[in-house]
């Protein structure tokens, strides 16, 4: 469970990093310059890394629909 709660605050504080209005959101904006450039890349890397895991995932059900015989 600590794994899949962490990897969910991972990408939580990846988009404050990313989106300026996504941290003003969370009042989070000010302190985003605080964190050092190496920190955010780790974050910001796990989160693109993640979303094209779930695209291909998502890939993968559709495909799957769309041609059910092929193996």
């Amino acid at each position: 469970m600590n794994i899949s709660l962490t990897g969910h605050g991972i990408l939580h504080y990846a988009s404050v990093f990313m989106f300026d209005w996504y941290a003003k959101r969370y009042n989070l904006f000010h302190l985003k310059d605080c964190i050092p450039t190496k920190i955010t890349r780790i974050f910001k890397i796990y989160y693109v890394i993640f979303m094209i895991d779930m695209l291909l995932f998502a890939a993968m059900i559709i495909l799957d629909y769309l041609y059910p015989n092929i193996k």
